[in-house]
């Protein structure tokens, strides 16, 4: 077979988090005139996951990226990746776009995520962790980790009702993230009459304030307050986590156990080739608060990568073995030598326009929302971007 770049078909996610409306990301995006406005557009995936494969056409006929790696993981994966990570794609990429809140959830390690699909399958499709990498497209809000002693002890101050739940066990005056989360969390088992007790105070104290005086997270509360019932936990831990503001370009890296939660806006996010999540609040799926317990991460600091825009191209470097990202933001012309070894790589044209170039003379071209698949088989290729381009490459480091 002569093997060329793929062009992916990627498949859309609308949960209901997703954005609607003439405004929504996603369907302008990928070249859409008219859509169903109601319709929520959460996520777009680019790659060979079994629960939404991106899908091509090779040889006349269509096919998923999954089956093609199956039929042919030499040529498409090369043998580095297959000796390391077997015949699959090890990282999945997506664009998502959340018009509200998403659950307040971790992701399991290696080891836990192998143990959480041998005996829950249903609730953990996958045998793999999912470390991931989340890149504001657009300005981005989210909630990561635990807030420091420091902060927290002045959460507890201005928040007596929360105070009130975990000061029986807890010092507030020297708070500790791991036990007052763990601690909230056990509640929210244990006795959830308690967590609904201090949401309901919390609640009618607020809704005495004037609206210009409250502060973003005081509004998200009374917000999320009228569409999940009082003893979600999740309405407490938004006081106590980071609350992140990213600019197009930054990053956050989120690494096993870490607790977060995507407030509103759009980013890039690539992650190791898993769906699993263990949620805890904030959401009507599946919650599983005795698996976060033994998972959460709360003494890591938000791990943040700040993207310098007048640089034109931006790496973002991560422990995560199986993906690395690069990001480029082209004002003029830009040229960049794939090096043997390196493929494959997922080419994804954010706006503007780029071209593959490989062998004696071959090119194919994309444009804005387009994604190319450049397989292993072809060693290596050429990529050039046109003035005006924001693209972005994933590759297995």
């Amino acid at each position: 077979m002569k093997w060329r770049p793929l062009r992916l078909k990627n498949p859309v996610m609308h949960y209901e988090w997703g954005q609607r409306g003439k405004g929504a990301f996603i369907p302008r995006l990928i070249g859409l005139h008219d859509w169903d406005e109601n319709l929520p557009w959460a996520e777009l995936w680019m790659g060979a996951h079994p629960k939404a494969p991106s899908r091509t056409e090779i040889e006349g006929r269509e096919a998923g990226l999954d089956e093609l790696i199956h039929s042919f993981p030499e040529e498409l994966l090369g043998n580095r990746i297959l000796n390391k990570f077997g015949a699959e794609l090890p990282f999945l990429l997506k664009v998502l776009t959340a018009a509200e809140p998403l659950s307040i959830q971790a992701h399991p390690d290696a080891q836990r995520a192998r143990e959480l699909h041998r005996l829950q399958p249903e609730h953990y499709p996958d045998a793999r962790h999912k470390p991931e990498i989340a890149i504001a497209l657009e300005n981005f809000e989210c909630l990561v980790g635990i807030g420091s002693p420091e902060i927290l002890e002045n959460k507890l101050r201005k928040y007596p009702e929360i105070r009130k739940l975990v000061a029986e066990d807890i010092d507030p005056t020297r708070p500790d993230s791991e036990r007052i989360f763990k601690k909230l969390i056990s509640l929210s088992i244990d006795a959830p009459d308690r967590i609904e007790e201090a949401v309901n105070a919390l609640h009618k104290r607020l809704l005495t304030k004037s609206r210009d005086s409250l502060e973003r997270m005081e509004k998200l509360f009374l917000s999320l307050s009228t569409k999940y019932d009082h003893t979600d936990v999740g309405l407490l831990l938004i006081f106590l986590m980071n609350h992140l503001a990213l600019t197009p370009g930054d990053a956050v890296y989120l690494g096993p156990g870490i607790p977060h939660a995507y407030i509103s806006g759009a980013i890039v996010e690539c992650m190791a080739n898993s769906d699993n999540v263990v949620r805890a609040g904030l959401t009507p799926k599946h919650k599983d608060a005795r698996t976060l317990l033994l998972i959460a991460d709360c003494s890591s600091a938000p791990s943040v990568i700040h993207s310098a825009s007048e640089n034109p191209v931006t790496v973002y470097e991560t422990p995560a073995p199986e993906f690395r990202v690069t990001r480029y933001n082209c004002r003029e012309e830009y040229t960049v030598h794939i090096a043997p070894g390196t493929l494959p790589v997922m080419i994804f044209i954010l706006e503007g326009k780029g071209l593959i170039r490989w062998g004696p003379g071959n090119s194919e071209k994309l444009t804005t929302g387009e994604v190319a698949f450049i397989p292993a088989a072809l060693q290596s290729c050429q990529l050039g971007f046109y003035p005006g381009t924001i693209a972005f490459s994933v590759h297995v480091p």
